[in-house]
């Protein structure tokens, strides 16, 4: 039971009529005329119903809290126009059908999503195992030529014309293991986040 129904009161009513209400329910259920428990706590719900409705804000707050829990009902359209004597500018079963059709659209929509991002993370993951293949291959050949410029270099500590020559390929093949090695982080990370991003289902 709500508290207009509580005071005995329509929705539209008065701030005159609530008082009214309130006063005659006052004086059949005080106390001082009867002692029970049930009027005791009838008395209690009359006084609680009285200190929102006479409240403009409290019964503003109220009334929309209460038009909220009638719109989730079914049949809420009937129900509106029942208890708050108003015919609602929209067709509430009419808009939830909608809204229920449009979620459907964007649940297929989004499972078409899925499966052309499913399609493209598999041909990328492909292209990355390929890549992968590639830059290995390339880390080694230049690891291998490394240890022998290394080796060339102990070999010709004392000769500076070698040196000169034998220094600047050494940093070039030390600076490309590297910057292969970090590329090669990259790709792999993308393609995980990549293939991350499919794990979802509807």
């Amino acid at each position: 039971m709500n508290y207009y129904q509580i005071l005995g009161v329509k929705h539209d009513s008065s701030l005159e009529d609530i008082q009214t209400a309130y006063r005659s329910l006052a004086r059949q259920f005080h106390p001082d005329a009867s002692g029970t428990k049930d009027t005791h706590e009838k008395m209690c719900k009359i006084n609680q119903a009285y200190e929102v409705l006479k409240d403009e804000d409290k019964r503003r707050d109220y009334d929309r809290d209460l038009r909220g829990t009638a719109m989730n009902k079914p049949g809420a359209q009937e129900e509106y126009t029942r208890k708050w004597n108003v015919k609602p500018d929209v067709d509430i079963d009419e808009l939830r059908r909608k809204v229920n059709e449009n979620l459907e659209d964007i649940l297929k929509t989004m499972k078409e999503a899925k499966q052309i991002l499913e399609e493209y993370t598999k041909e990328h993951t492909k292209q990355v195992k390929h890549l992968d293949k590639k830059t290995i291959a390339q880390i080694k050949k230049f690891e291998k030529e490394l240890k022998v410029i290394n080796k060339k270099i102990a070999k010709n500590k004392d000769n500076p014309y070698a040196l000169m020559t034998l220094n600047p390929r050494k940093s070039f093949l030390e600076s490309g293991i590297n910057l292969l090695k970090k590329n090669n982080e990259h790709v792999k990370a993308d393609a995980d986040r990549l293939k991350n991003s499919t794990k979802f289902d509807f």
